[in-house]
């Protein structure tokens, strides 16, 4: 079809507006041109489909590179979005509680509580998944966080922070160290009779940023831990463990160790 008219249209301009019309003219001028032409035009042709067949494929793997952006980045927000959500019922609820205590006794340390609240809630409404946000502001965010929560269990809670000063600066996922913190509050001091503490430590080597959070609570001895190790993850240190996996790669994975002195969270962050 393609020969015949491309023929067609070449017999058209050479001959017939030069008034050559009779059908037999038309014939052997289609014979010649298929049997001299043939190679060009089928040259031609392949070449303009082989054109077309490669643009229609660029544009459809750029819509599909798109397609996957947007997905990915609507799937790392609604990640956030449950880690925010995890924050604000109970924790908002068990606060408001000890504030309501501490008004009637110790103003002071009240609006201490009620400023370090606002805080929280501010960075983590503040907070977006595409942003990243230096360490010191991420460990701020959870001292306050800890803060309030050492409010409600008093001399049962502890922390303590030991971090490279050369890490501050490092620009970490917001929100990628409280779930880790909130696990060892609500599953391994909390139960736990005489409470207990939680060490953050980070330090830097090598190419890379280590973080190490311990607690010295129930540990394997807490059901949730068990769960953890056998089924994978709470959903809070599981969101975590899938953003840093999604940012960085499978060596910042998540590494969760429970024994009978406690419960570690163990991951690596590349310093570029």
């Amino acid at each position: 079809m393609w020969y015949f008219l491309m023929g067609s249209v070449y017999y058209f301009f050479d001959y017939y507006l030069d008034n050559f019309r009779t059908l037999d003219e038309w014939k052997e001028y289609l014979t010649e041109f298929l049997g001299t032409n043939a190679f060009q035009l089928y040259y031609q042709y392949f070449t303009a489909v082989f054109v077309f067949y490669i643009m229609d494929y660029t544009e459809k793997l750029k819509e599909k590179e798109k397609q996957e952006r947007v997905l990915a980045l609507q799937n790392q927000e609604m990640q956030l979005s449950l880690l925010k959500s995890q924050i604000n019922p109970h924790f908002l609820f068990n606060t408001l509680n000890s504030i309501s205590m501490l008004i009637g006794s110790n103003k002071e340390k009240a609006r201490q509580m009620i400023n370090r609240l606002s805080q929280v809630f501010r960075y983590a409404l503040d907070s977006y998944d595409d942003q990243k946000v230096s360490l010191s502001e991420e460990l701020k965010f959870t001292e306050n966080y800890l803060s309030i929560q050492k409010v409600r269990f008093e001399e049962r809670l502890n922390f303590n922070q030991f971090v490279d000063d050369d890490c501050l600066n490092l620009m970490v996922p917001p929100m990628v160290l409280q779930p880790i913190v909130e696990n060892s509050v609500k599953h391994g001091i909390g139960p736990k009779d005489e409470g207990g503490k939680i060490d953050i430590t980070i330090r830097k080597n090598e190419g890379f940023v280590y973080f190490l959070i311990a607690d010295d609570g129930l540990g394997i001895n807490a059901g949730n831990n068990k769960g953890i190790k056998e089924k994978g993850k709470g959903v809070g240190l599981a969101v975590s463990d899938q953003r840093l996996r999604k940012m960085y790669g499978e060596q910042s994975r998540l590494h969760l160790d429970a024994d009978k002195a406690g419960f570690q969270v163990k991951f690596k962050i590349p310093l570029n």
